[in-house]
C-alpha cells in the first residue's frame, strides 16, 4: 500500500499554470516539417546527453552526436553506444505508442521501458502495479502525475546509478500521454541534472516525512522553465550544432520508403526496401539509418531480425 500524501499548494497550481500558457504558445507556433524535425533532433541529443549527467557513467555531446548522426560512423566511442541507442529506441517507443493515446499505462509497459536498456534492473520487490493504480485511479494534473510516477519509482526501484534515469523515462510516459511533450522539445533531464543534490534531497525529505508536496513544486517548477526554454528556442530558430541542412532533408526515395509505414502495423526491413527499390544492402540501410535518426521511424528486434515500424 502506497501511504504518501501531498496537496495542490497554491504555488504549485500556479506554476502549472504558467506550464499551460508556455504550452499553448508552443502549440500555435508555425514551423515547416524540416524545422520542426531539426528542433525535435537537437532536443533529443541534449536529453539524452543530460540523462547521462544524472549518474557516474557520464557521457558527452561529441559521444552522443557520433552515435546518433548517421553521416559519421568512425565508432570512436563503442562504450557508450549500445547506452545511447537504449535511450533514442525508448524515448521514441513513448513517442509512437503514448502520444495522445487514451490507454491506461499498465505493468507491462513499465517492463517494456525497462527491458530497451542493455543492464539488467530487478523488479520483483517494485510493486509497479500499486504505483501505477495510484497515480491513474484518481488522475491529477499530468505535470503531477508525471511527478510523483518518477518519486515513486525513484524510491522504488533497486538503488543504483541507473535508478534516477529510469524514473525520468517512465515519468515521461505520462506527459506525452497527455500532450505535454511540448513537441517533441521537453528537456527534463537538463534542469534537474544542474541541480541534482537538491532535487534528491526533496525526493528523500518527502519520503521520511510520507508528503511529497514540496517535491512536487519543485519538479514542476522544473517542467515550467523546461518549458520555457523550449518555447524560446522555436522563438530564437537557433540551431546548436554543427551539422549541413542537409542533414534534414529527405531525399524521394526515403520519403517513398516512408510511404512504406502507411499501413498501420507495417513492419519494414532492409530486404524489403531492397526489394522495393532495387538498391543495396548499404543503400537500404543507409536510408533506414537516415530516418531512424530523425525520428520518423522506430527500430525493433536485433542482428539480422531488426525491422522498422512507425509505432
Amino acid at each position: 500500500m502506497i501511504d504518501f500524501s501531498f496537496t495542490i499548494t497554491p504555488t504549485l497550481k500556479k506554476e502549472i499554470e504558467k506550464i499551460d500558457e508556455t504550452r499553448n504558445k508552443i502549440l500555435i507556433q508555425l514551423l515547416s516539417r524540416a524545422e520542426e524535425l531539426e528542433l525535435r533532433w537537437e532536443s533529443n541529443l541534449d536529453r539524452i546527453t543530460y540523462s547521462s549527467r544524472l549518474t557516474p557513467k557520464k557521457f558527452t555531446k561529441a559521444e552522443t552526436l557520433s552515435v546518433l548522426n548517421p553521416i559519421k560512423t568512425d565508432g570512436e566511442y563503442k562504450m557508450s553506444k549500445s547506452e545511447i541507442k537504449s535511450y533514442v529506441n525508448c524515448y521514441e517507443w513513448i513517442n509512437q505508442k503514448w502520444l495522445m493515446s487514451k490507454e491506461k499505462v499498465k505493468e507491462d509497459d513499465i517492463k517494456k521501458v525497462i527491458a530497451f536498456f542493455p543492464h539488467k534492473v530487478n523488479t520483483k520487490d517494485t510493486n509497479i502495479k500499486q504505483i501505477l493504480d495510484f497515480v491513474q485511479i484518481n488522475p491529477e494534473h499530468p505535470i503531477v502525475q508525471s511527478a510523483l510516477v518518477f518519486a515513486l519509482f525513484y524510491l522504488s526501484l533497486p538503488k543504483d546509478s541507473d535508478n534516477i534515469k529510469l524514473s525520468f523515462i517512465i515519468s515521461y510516459i505520462f506527459l506525452y500521454k497527455y500532450g505535454y511533450d511540448l513537441r517533441g522539445l521537453l528537456n527534463l533531464e537538463e534542469f534537474f541534472s544542474n541541480d541534482l543534490d537538491h532535487f534528491r534531497n526533496l525526493i528523500n525529505e518527502g519520503a521520511a516525512n510520507r508528503n511529497l508536496s514540496s517535491y512536487l513544486e519543485y519538479f514542476t517548477q522544473g517542467v515550467s522553465i523546461s518549458s520555457e526554454h523550449a518555447l524560446r528556442k522555436i522563438l530564437n530558430g537557433e540551431r546548436r550544432h554543427d551539422l549541413p541542412a542537409s542533414f534534414y532533408e529527405l531525399s524521394d526515395r526515403q520519403r517513398e520508403i516512408l510511404m512504406l509505414f502507411e499501413k498501420p502495423g507495417a513492419k519494414v526491413s532492409n530486404k524489403t526496401v531492397q526489394k522495393a527499390f532495387e538498391v543495396s544492402q548499404i543503400t537500404a540501410s543507409r536510408d533506414l539509418a537516415k530516418l531512424y535518426a530523425l525520428g520518423l521511424i522506430f527500430s525493433a528486434g536485433k542482428g539480422r531480425s531488426v525491422y522498422y515500424t512507425r509505432i
